[in-house]
């Protein structure tokens, strides 16, 4: 299936805002965090219902900020494997997105869909 690129921020973006969100596709929201010196890039849909993990605010971690938090159903994912480690949907992950960084961009890779 063809790919696009979008462009979702520079490196340096990080430092003032972590995560960021951006438009990926027809009705998708996706969402880079930077964690532990590497980023990382998931579809902003939790596993137990298909709804936003955050409120629309960009809110993604738990009050610790040890693991990505579904503010609707209390799912915590890890932030390194989109992993849920606890709630209504333990053991199914996120769906993860190609993140790349080229030149202090990051950028994410996404399929293009049919139609």
């Amino acid at each position: 299936m063809p790919t696009h690129q979008i462009r979702v921020a520079s490196t340096g973006d990080f430092k003032k805002k972590n995560p960021i969100k951006f438009p990926c596709g027809r009705l998708k929201e996706g969402f880079v965090i930077f964690w532990k010196n590497r980023f990382f890039g998931y579809e902003n849909i939790c596993r137990h219902q298909a709804l936003p993990l955050d409120y629309g605010d960009g809110g993604f971690f738990c009050p610790e900020k040890t693991f990505l938090l579904c503010r609707n159903h209390g799912a915590e994912y890890d932030p390194s494997t989109g992993l849920c480690v606890r709630g209504p949907c333990q053991g199914a992950s996120l769906r993860p997105l190609k993140v790349l960084v080229e030149d202090d961009v990051v950028w994410v890779e996404i399929e293009e869909e049919p139609g």
